[in-house]
């Protein structure tokens, strides 16, 4: 699986910072893991499989002769049970244990089924019967206490969460993991925090944190090379291989890949660790060794009977394939992948039909195309069962709440601290005519106000984390709930050619009227996604993020992006003054250019029909920077001065105007996050003025911003 890599250094595979992380984990809080959590649940929970030992609970060496009432054979199901659990083989386990277990209930004999609870919900994941899987690792954490050891407990939580990672049921995974890491620090067991540290590592990997990712594998491999266990160690730096793959630092992660594979125990570990080795050689180029050490993890998976992880690594073996556009190999590949029944239902198999329906598209097997396609829809909803849109929007109305109680609550300690104030005025003066009197007091008063002013200090540095917490939170929903939307639009729109190319002969001129209209609505709404993605993603730009730029500059590199609209609108543009006479800006230069940009295609756009006359100017002023773009257009009635700022805000219809009514907001928000503002002059049919204003000193102020609200 590949994922964006961002930039980062390079770091040293033996001394990665590890203190931080460990803090970390000790001081998170509900909501920050939740938050790190929501698109960070691992899938690989194969790679995870047979990873507890034989007795991750005590297991009894054979079952009383009280089982063979109702059960005669349980005893000895029980002992085949276990030996075919040492060889892996997943169905024939099952067979011999759902009976005894069965038996065991009837019982109440917690003891064996503290053992086989397990057991039982890993080989069902392996199989990728993940539902099962849940059903018996939750049946386990539902045993009496005293028949299950905190760290076995910590261990299931986190196999639960990845279930329901998987299965796309968020709120569950969320509430498994944060069990997990609770009774991990509760256990005080060094292996047990190894895999927290391990699965928090495998968190941040799958948000595209690599370092943070990076950070958190060291410190389970510090620990797991104090404790010496190297079956953790083996799966750490398979972990530290792909993180550093995804951070760019290919020389690291084929060290770890190598280490994973030099550590390895038993067969199906070193063929994980081949994968690993073969999927680093992909990503430096090198793709004839990329496919020697796939192959190679290929035959150790299938001669340990591993029908699933070689589906999986067969599917991923056919998108490689794909990427070289060798189409023949990449069919091979997927539909052998599909082969196995598991696998062909399991939501890993999305790609694997998106792949074959784009390999038969490209054929003209439009039959077969269709036919993918549909499958890949069948999964995809069965699989997409979080509500990330109702998340989101839940998500947007508790951090505008958050938001108002932090500002009320500003206002309020103010209010406080500002009486406290005065009170000590009148107390010091009482102090100067009733010394002995006075004097006690107002020692007490002043030690009162340190402890209430500390603790109100205290109240908003932690209002002022929260809002930090819900802005990553609703930045990385945006991004995944975006993703989320376009996917089954484009999918829509990929069936609409389909229907086109297969039927559009057959279909009168009003079914494709019909049709137009429905791929004009697609259209649009993948236009307001990308609109609010965009906006959902614009920040307050950090002091390294701001230049020292010519405004001119800034205005030309606009102009340049809308010569064409202007001229198929015939509409006429002017600046003044000249160049010589604009001022240097110390901005962001993207953003700012981003407001130029929305400005000035508003104004081109809803130029009257004969000869457009957009004017843009420049005037100083005594703190700020005044900007203007003018035009002659249809103008804006007064009543909605002030909306034409919102989202989604539309005055006209879309067949009248294009556009996704979230320019103008996007240029607010960018103005507020340099400390500026915008406003239009308009009246209906007379054109409009767009204004806004920047400071002299954009980032150094909030002085700045009141000098612009006073004028």
């Amino acid at each position: 699986m590949y994922i964006s890599r961002e930039e980062t250094q390079i770091v040293n595979p033996n001394n990665v910072p590890a203190g931080p992380t460990q803090t970390y984990l000790r001081q998170a809080n509900t909501k920050n893991m939740i938050n790190h959590l929501k698109h960070g649940i691992s899938v690989l929970v194969v790679m995870m499989a047979f990873s507890a030992t034989l007795c991750a609970s005590s297991c009894p060496e054979e079952l009383p002769e009280a089982y063979r009432t109702g059960c005669q054979d349980c005893p000895e199901l029980f002992t085949e049970g276990i030996e075919f659990f040492k060889q892996r083989k997943a169905s024939d386990a099952l067979q011999a244990w759902l009976p005894v277990v069965a038996r065991a209930e009837e019982l109440r004999d917690y003891p064996t089924l503290a053992c086989l609870y397990p057991k039982i919900s890993r080989l069902y994941s392996v199989q990728g019967e993940y539902s099962k899987a849940i059903e018996f690792s939750l049946s386990y954490v539902d045993l009496p206490e005293e028949f299950i050891p905190l760290s076995t407990v910590s261990k299931q939580n986190g196999n639960l969460s990845e279930y329901y990672g998987i299965l796309g049921l968020w709120d569950e995974a969320y509430k498994h993991h944060l069990v997990a890491y609770d009774k991990a620090l509760q256990s005080g067991d060094t292996l047990t925090m190894v895999q927290v540290l391990h699965q928090s590592g495998t968190v941040f990997y799958y948000q595209d944190s690599a370092t943070t990712s990076l950070q958190f594998y060291q410190e389970a491999l510090d620990l797991a090379l104090d404790q010496g266990d190297q079956r953790s160690l083996n799966k750490l730096y398979g972990g530290m291989a792909s993180a550093a793959q995804a951070a760019g630092q290919l020389s690291n992660a084929l060290t770890y890949a190598q280490s994973q594979y030099e550590t390895a125990a038993r067969p199906i570990d070193r063929a994980y660790g081949m994968q690993n080795i073969g999927d680093v050689f992909w990503a430096m180029g090198m793709t004839d060794s990329a496919f020697v050490y796939l192959n190679r993890a290929l035959t150790g998976l299938q001669n340990q009977g591993l029908a699933f992880p070689a589906a999986k690594l067969l599917g991923h073996m056919g998108d490689l394939a794909l990427e070289l556009e060798q189409g023949q190999e990449a069919e091979a590949y997927y539909s052998s992948a599909l082969a196995i029944p598991s696998y062909a239902e399991s939501p890993f198999a999305q790609s694997t039909y998106q792949g074959l329906a784009q390999i038969t598209g490209e054929n003209g097997q439009f039959e077969q195309q269709a036919e993918y396609l549909g499958r890949y829809i069948e999964l995809h909803a069965i699989h997409q069962k979080d509500g990330s849109q109702e998340l989101l929007d839940k998500l947007r109305a508790e951090f505008q709440l958050e938001n108002k109680e932090s500002q009320l609550l500003q206002l309020q300690q103010a209010y406080e601290i500002k009486q406290l104030e005065n009170f000590l005025i009148i107390g010091g003066a009482i102090a100067l005519l009733l010394m002995l009197l006075g004097g006690g007091f107002y020692y007490y008063s002043l030690r009162q106000s340190h402890k209430i002013t500390k603790e109100q200090k205290e109240k908003i540095e932690e209002q002022n984390e929260q809002l930090v917490e819900y802005n990553s939170r609703l930045k990385g929903f945006s991004s995944v709930v975006s993703h989320d939307l376009k996917q089954p639009l484009r999918t829509t729109v990929s069936l609409i050619g389909l229907f086109r190319r297969r039927f559009g002969k057959m279909v009168p001129e009003e079914g494709r009227e019909y049709l137009e209209l429905i791929d004009q609505q697609h259209k649009q709404m993948l236009q307001l996604i990308e609109g609010l993605q965009q906006l959902s993603t614009l920040e307050k730009p950090s002091a390294e993020e701001y230049r020292q730029v010519d405004a001119h500059d800034l205005l030309q590199n606009a102009l340049h992006q809308l010569q064409q609209l202007a001229k198929e609108n015939d509409t006429a543009v002017s600046i003044n003054p000249p160049a010589c006479d604009w001022p240097a800006l110390h901005v962001h230069p993207a953003q700012i250019t981003q407001v130029w940009q929305n400005l000035l295609a508003n104004a081109i756009k809803f130029s009257p029909a004969t000869v457009g006359e957009v004017v843009i100017g420049y005037e100083e002023k005594e703190a700020s920077h005044l900007f203007f773009v003018q035009d002659n257009g249809i103008g804006i009635s007064k009543e909605h001065h002030d909306k034409v700022f919102g989202m989604f805000s539309r005055l006209n219809a879309r067949s009248d105007y294009e556009g996704s009514g979230i320019g103008l907001a996007t240029c607010k928000r960018i103005l507020d996050n340099h400390s500026g503002r915008i406003w239009v002059e308009s009246a209906l049919g007379q054109g409009s003025t767009f204004y806004f204003e920047l400071p002299h000193s954009v980032n150094t102020a909030p002085q700045a911003q009141a000098v612009l609200q006073e004028s």
